[in-house]
């Protein structure tokens, strides 16, 4: 492939705006990646700039939803106390089995929100996603 803006050299990378392929003299060498030398560098690092908010934003999102999936559990075993006790002073009624039901079902939810969120770590990990 050769240069898109000297055609007598090769290309040895192309800028990450464009895709132009750029030779040595063509490219600006930036962290993370290539622009085309006074033309595409500042939309270059705008997008180096979103790749590292995206990083942070992910991090803030696994966490937020690990913290979310303890929270349904929490939520879950709260409603499940009362109908516990009923059981054991034999006074189990209507609305003990509806806590009983919803603790259950918050559980349930709890437990797949953290199974989810296994799933996609071990996806992000293996596509190498910070």
């Amino acid at each position: 492939m050769r240069c898109f803006y000297d055609s007598r050299h090769e290309a040895v990378g192309s800028c990450r705006s464009c895709l132009r392929g750029l030779c040595p003299d063509c490219l600006s060498v930036l962290d993370g990646g290539l622009a085309c030398k006074g033309q595409c560098e500042a939309v270059v690092r705008k997008i180096l700039d979103l790749y590292q908010q995206n990083g942070r934003m992910m991090a803030l999102h696994r966490q937020s939803t690990h913290n979310f999936a303890a929270f349904q559990i929490w939520l879950g075993l709260g409603f499940m106390v009362p109908p516990v006790f009923s059981m054991f002073s034999q006074r189990f009624s209507y609305p003990d089995g509806f806590l009983l039901t919803m603790g259950v079902l918050y559980i349930g939810w709890g437990v797949q929100l953290c199974q989810r969120e296994e799933k996609m770590r071990k996806r992000l990990n293996a596509a190498d996603i910070p």
